[in-house]
Order: structure tokens, then C-alpha cells, then sequence
């Protein structure tokens, strides 16, 4: 087994095809969150982004992408790439520690890694790995089974008929655009975030790069698309997602301060999923966390595990012993907030900040 590293904005015309072909080939990995276009974009506006091309007889095997800490030679999570996986065909075990360490890595911070299977995982001892997982909506069994399921189980969805009725009363008839080709869109859908998660500041440039190579983007296997949620002719809410292999990543939705009282994020979602079907979609992946609304409407989960993969080393055993620190911390207040100032030093160790 070779393992080479390389920025991932070099990888090859063929290696992104034998990448393409790998993931393509296991189920697990279906979708966009595991496809080089979305990682060849980030990685053209975050330029620590490399892969590890695990090769065996001259031919790629397994690719690894990641973002590289330079202090301390850990591989993180790729910015804006919700799930991290070793693109890989389904029967394969990788040995991850011997891949880091022919990478030149001393430890890989995990934070949604899928298909934890294809490393075998639960075989590593000694490293903090645990599992959760992430909800989606699949909608195989056909829309009618599962719009009669959610009716029944979730009480909240029966009030957005309620809602619907007074946002058209007041404002204008509800329309659902599955292709949205408002210019403005995407910049509204950003400030709309900003607003409520930032507040009110703005998108960092990166983030808006690798979103604008990706709108609009519907060539191939691979698309970007806006879809709009309309009050009259005025944007409700709308959401920038990425379609592949029938599953569209609920990525970011966004919606109007303005309307608000008529919850216009639950009316996208449900819009979203009346309509993958024109989107050439039968799975709305909502990604990994815990929101309430993501439990409101899944009716599927996929597992992952989080963590991290630590070889022996130095900085290993430093993170280790922050990990009992912070425990025992935790667990005891009032020496917690004696010992405040040596919590403040260690956070200040960036290198350890994600163990």
C-alpha cells in the first residue's frame, strides 16, 4: 500500500474519475457530500485542503480528503463538507492508522465521518470515537406513504396548513420554484443566515466563492441548485443545495426575518420534499445534527462516528490529558472555577483545540 498527498486541486482529470468510479460503486457513499466536485471546489478557496491517494499495484484505491493543521500535522474536517469518509469500495477494511502514517499525519479529528465500517473502526482501541446519526427523508416507498406517516406522528405539521392560509391572507399566494434563477438568491439566502447565526456579519469571502462556483451549476451528475419559496412575488424563504445520484443535501436553507411569525423554514422543507421528484431526487439528506426539525421530518438515519484517530506521539498524549482535564473539570464546579485560568491557557493551544 502507497499513500501519496497531495493539495487536492492537483488531482488529476483521471483521478478524479477513478474517484468518481469508487464512489459511485458504494452505496454508503452515494450522493454529493462524498463527491470530488464539492471538495475540488472548497479546495480551490481553503489551499490546506489536500488527499491522501492510497494506491495499491499503481492504481488509486481509496482517497482521504482533509484539511491539514501545519503546526501539528492533524487532519480536520474539510470547511463546508458536512461528512468526512475514506472513499473507498465497500469491502474494503482499511488499516487507518498505517494510511495516516504513511501521510505524515499524527491524528485525524473526526466530527461526522460516514460508512465508519470501511476503516474498522471499532477494532482501533485507545482513540475517543463515538457514534450518532444523521436524519434524512427517503422517499422510496412514494411521497403519498409518507406525507399520511408524518400527518399522524407529527403534530406540528398539521398546524402549517393554518399558517400557509394566513401568510396568503396577508401577503399573497404561497409558490414553490424547485429551479430558482432569481440572480439574487443566493446573496439573499447569505444575508438572511448572517442575520440570524452571525449577527449580522458577514459570509467570509471563501464561503462565498465555493458557493459561486457551485450555483447554477446543473451539468452532469454533479448540481448546485437554488429553489425559491414565494409569497406573492416576494422570497419567503429559499435554499442552495447540492443534487447527486437522486439525493439532494438540505445544505442552506435560509428564510425572510420578515415572515417569520409564519414559519417559512418549515413550509421550504415541506416544499422541498413535495417536490424532489421534480428535482430528479428521492432522498432530501438533512445532514448531521441534533435540530428538532430534522426528527420532525426524517424517517431515516444513516450512522456516524466522531472523535478522533490518534497515533502514538507527544501532542497525542497532550490532547489526551486535556480531554481528562476538561472532564474532570466539568464534572466539578468549584475546580473548575479555580483552576478557570489554566482552562483559558489550554484553549489557547490551538493545535489541541478540536480533541
Amino acid at each position: 500500500m502507497r499513500v501519496a498527498v497531495i493539495p487536492l486541486t492537483e488531482l488529476s482529470g483521471s483521478g478524479q474519475q477513478r474517484w468518481c468510479k469508487i464512489q459511485t460503486a458504494n452505496p454508503k457513499l452515494m450522493g454529493p457530500c462524498f463527491r470530488p466536485e464539492l471538495f475540488a471546489a472548497v479546495g480551490q478557496s481553503y489551499r490546506d485542503v489536500q488527499v491522501a491517494v492510497v494506491s495499491d499495484n499503481e492504481q488509486p484505491q481509496a482517497f482521504l480528503p482533509f484539511l491539514k493543521d501545519r503546526r501539528f500535522k492533524i487532519a480536520e474536517p474539510v470547511p463546508l463538507c458536512d461528512y468526512q469518509a475514506v472513499i473507498s469500495a465497500p469491502s474494503n477494511g482499511w488499516d487507518i492508522r498505517e494510511i495516516l502514517r504513511k501521510a505524515g499525519l499524527i491524528a485525524w479529528d473526526l466530527h461526522h465521518l460516514a460508512n465508519p465500517e470501511n476503516i474498522r473502526l471499532t477494532e482501533i482501541q485507545g482513540s475517543p470515537i463515538q457514534f450518532d446519526v444523521s436524519r434524512r427523508i427517503n422517499l422510496s416507498s412514494g411521497i403519498e406513504n409518507y406525507l399520511s406517516e408524518l400527518k399522524q406522528r407529527n403534530t406540528r405539521f398539521r398546524h402549517l396548513t393554518d399558517r400557509r392560509r394566513e401568510i396568503e391572507r396577508d401577503v399573497g399566494p404561497v409558490r414553490f420554484v424547485p429551479y430558482c434563477d432569481d440572480p439574487t438568491a443566493l446573496q439573499r439566502i447569505l444575508d438572511w443566515r448572517s442575520q440570524r447565526f452571525s449577527s449580522g456579519g458577514s459570509f467570509p469571502n471563501q464561503v462565498r466563492d465555493v458557493l459561486d462556483r457551485l450555483v447554477g451549476r446543473l451539468d452532469g451528475s454533479f448540481s448546485g441548485i437554488v429553489s425559491g419559496l414565494y409569497a406573492g412575488d416576494v422570497l419567503a424563504a429559499a435554499h442552495f443545495g447540492l443534487r447527486c445520484q437522486g439525493i439532494l443535501y438540505y445544505w442552506f436553507p435560509a428564510f425572510n426575518p420578515a415572515f417569520s411569525k409564519y414559519s417559512p423554514g418549515s413550509h421550504l422543507l415541506y416544499e422541498l420534499i413535495s417536490n424532489l421528484a421534480a428535482l430528479d431526487c428521492h432522498i432530501l439528506d438533512m445532514g448531521p445534527g441534533g435540530e428538532s426539525y430534522k426528527k420532525n421530518f426524517s424517517n431515516d438515519t444513516v450512522p456516524y462516528a466522531y472523535g478522533s484517530i490518534e497515533l502514538p506521539s507527544l501532542v497525542a498524549s497532550a490532547r489526551a490529558f486535556r480531554r481528562r482535564l476538561r472532564t474532570t473539570l466539568h464534572s466539578n464546579k468549584r475546580l473548575y472555577n479555580g483552576l478557570h485560568p489554566l482552562v483559558r491557557m489550554a484553549k489557547k493551544l490551538g493545535g489541541f483545540r478540536r480533541s
